[in-house]
């Protein structure tokens, strides 16, 4: 009894939330991914190369996963659990930039 109340307040506190997502996802765009830029004539192709190889699969990005499941962690002995998912997710999506990027199509900017 007490959980169909609770859920009947968040429905109540969330209509407009609710709504603009459902809205959102009938009526969304296209979805697209895009190739990633391999010659290095390709237009911002340096940058691409600095940012995804070497940063993020190099140590800097190695560094920034330990030190986000290490945070993750903390975060979930404290009871912090919502923090502690969106650390791991994060991390998970950062060991993965790179497929990331080209899923989500934001290297149009970068061809």
């Amino acid at each position: 009894m007490k959980i169909l109340q609770k859920t009947k307040q968040f429905l109540a506190k969330n209509q407009g939330a609710i709504a603009l997502g459902t809205v959102l996802i009938l009526f969304g765009g296209e979805a697209a991914a895009y190739p990633v830029p391999t010659s290095p004539t390709s237009f911002l192709y340096s940058a691409y190369d600095v940012i995804i190889n070497k940063l993020s699969k190099g140590a800097v990005g190695f560094s920034v996963a330990a030190a986000m499941t290490i945070g993750a962690l903390v975060a979930a002995i404290k009871n912090q659990f919502s923090v502690a998912a969106v650390m791991v997710v994060a991390t998970f999506i950062g060991a993965n930039l790179e497929t990331t990027i080209t899923s989500l199509g934001i290297t149009t900017l970068l061809m």
